[in-house]
């Protein structure tokens, strides 16, 4: 329940980055419209998949951990407690001399010589001789505890893996090897496909654009009537007025100067978008020599 409601969330968050443009959750994976287009029909597949079958490996390693720590586990922690004791104490010591001996702190306006009082702290060394022989006589005690730590580094990604196997919203995979992840990939590529068609901005402009379509198809009409249409009707192209209003009137044709206006504007318009958001310029259909010699053409 809580890994639905989870991935649910970061859904919804993955959304609105992408509505204002930021791909940095996609770690660098770059797809072509033909690869998103298939992935993305496996999205689906791959969501029940994954769920079904990370709900019954994670039953089943974690029926293995309940024996493992039932029979072998308590009966090490008998044996070898005084050694996990002192590797803690080892531990509170380092922090300790860290905080008390070694960082620089800063001077107390009260001159106060309690070494304990919390002050602040500067990333720089202090006592350098006393760093020198804890850091030589330390090196042997770490060299036994990064073999432990190597132990539970490898423990920890099993367990974080073993509770994310059943994600798709989650890369399994390494830093710079996530295109490997076949479903993180599917998921990917199912949102940028749905957003696509579904982004406010974009749903908003089409429906501008075709209510402005519209307006112009009615406005092409013939208008004969009242005065207060006048300014319309000769906007339109209107060819006599009279002082009763229009007395005859037919839809306006486009010249080629109003045909080559409206060009040079909406190009001036791209141009202007494009300037101001050059992220659109990879998702254009038009190759980038043609969108920059617009930009040329119309910004310089």
């Amino acid at each position: 329940m809580l890994s639905n409601i989870d991935a649910q969330k970061r859904y919804r968050e993955h959304t609105l980055q992408l509505w204002k443009g930021d791909r940095s959750f996609q770690a660098g994976i770059v797809l072509s419209n033909e690869a998103i287009m298939m992935q993305s029909t496996r999205y689906i597949g791959f969501r029940l998949a994954f769920a079904i079958i990370g709900v019954d490996i994670l039953l089943i390693v974690l029926l293995v951990c309940f024996v493992i720590i039932e029979i072998w586990f308590v009966s090490l922690l008998e044996e070898y407690w005084l050694t996990l004791v002192l590797f803690f104490v080892l531990g509170v010591v380092q922090a300790a001399m860290t905080r008390l001996v070694f960082l620089q702190r800063a001077d107390d306006e009260d001159r106060s010589l309690n070494i304990f009082r919390k002050r602040k702290t500067y990333l720089g060394l202090d006592n350098r001789r006393v760093f020198h022989v804890v850091f030589y006589f330390s090196m042997f005690v770490n060299v036994i505890q990064a073999a432990l730590a190597g132990l539970f580094r490898l423990l920890d990604s099993v367990v974080i893996g073993l509770f994310l196997i059943g994600r798709v919203d989650r890369c399994a995979m390494q830093r710079d090897w996530e295109s490997r992840d076949g479903a993180f990939t599917a998921y990917i590529s199912f949102l940028q496909l749905e957003v696509s068609h579904t982004h406010p901005v974009v749903i908003t402009f089409c429906h501008l654009l075709n209510e402005l379509i519209a307006q112009r198809k009615r406005d092409s009409t013939p208008l004969p009537g009242p005065a207060e249409n006048i300014y319309a009707v000769v906007n339109e192209g209107c060819s006599q007025t009279t002082s009763e209003g229009p007395s005859s009137c037919r839809p306006a044709v486009p010249t080629v100067d109003r045909v080559m206006s409206s060009r040079v504007r909406n190009r001036w318009f791209l141009a202007l978008t494009l300037t101001r958001n050059p992220t659109l310029i990879p998702l254009r259909k038009k190759p980038k020599d043609e969108i920059s010699s617009i930009l040329v053409l119309n910004v310089g």
